[in-house]
């Protein structure tokens, strides 16, 4: 997925790394490839793809309530974390309902951290996810998985951009969003051999929504779909899902 982003790196506050040896206990293993451990007073992260592996203590996390929620992030009582540096969050533009698309990608959403470790957006001091009813949102189509692009909690709906994977805000319907599920897939054609990207359908109270199958990751809203009754439909050529007024492909009426 692409996204554009622009991310200043911290500088006086970089993660502090650990050379001595320390004798630690597994807290469990996060996709880098990385994992996490406490001697009890300390977490740390652990980065296994660096020869030899590096180990960073992870600041401020408290030991006696950290878990690691799924491939991507760990939270204790205060906090979310990726990798050994907390977790923040960006605001996108707000909703633009003339061409019924979230503008997700016309502005460059900038992050920078200053020389204490604060992170800024347009000079803002930025938010961090509330952790206790941080979580991710369930993908029907696919519950074994521990893929997700969206994340929620008691006041926003995140979906992960950019290479940096900052949780950028949606501008949706916190208590009603629902992933619905994945609707038919569709080969790019921009490369010799087929590559198929599968369409994903959410909603909330009032709208319902595609992820475009194509790598820009645009979601749209689809004009006129009723959200309490749109479903997918399964082994169906012309069509992928279906309301009480149309039948939909790929998140165009087709019928």
């Amino acid at each position: 997925m692409y996204a554009y982003w622009q991310f200043t790196a911290p500088a006086a506050e970089a993660p502090i790394e650990v050379e001595e040896e320390v004798v630690t206990t597994s807290l469990g293993t996060i996709g880098s490839p990385g994992g996490y451990s406490t001697d009890g007073t300390y977490v740390y992260y652990h980065s296994y793809g660096t020869s030899p592996a590096k180990k960073w203590v992870v600041e401020g996390a408290d030991p006696a309530t950290f878990s690691v929620l799924d491939s991507k992030f760990a939270k204790d009582k205060n906090f979310v974390y990726e990798d050994a540096a907390r977790a923040f969050v960006a605001h996108t533009v707000s909703r633009d309902l003339t061409n019924g698309t979230l503008d997700l990608f016309n502005y460059a959403l900038t992050l920078e951290r200053d020389d204490e470790g604060n992170m800024y957006q347009y000079g803002v001091l930025a938010e961090v996810p509330d952790s206790d009813s941080f979580s991710r949102v369930s993908n029907p189509s696919d519950p074994y998985s521990d893929w997700t692009s969206y994340y929620k909690d008691k006041s926003h709906i995140y979906r992960l951009e950019g290479q940096e994977q900052i949780l950028n805000v949606l501008n949706v319907d916190v208590d009603s969003f629902d992933i619905i599920g994945y609707g038919a897939s569709r080969d790019l054609g921009i490369y010799e051999e087929p590559v198929f990207v599968e369409t994903l359908y959410m909603k909330d109270r009032d709208f319902v929504y595609v992820q475009l199958p194509d790598y820009s990751g645009s979601i749209k809203i689809i004009t006129n779909a009723d959200p309490a009754t749109f479903v997918l439909v399964a082994n169906q050529e012309m069509y992928d899902a279906k309301d009480k007024n149309h039948k939909y492909l790929v998140g165009e009426i087709v019928e």
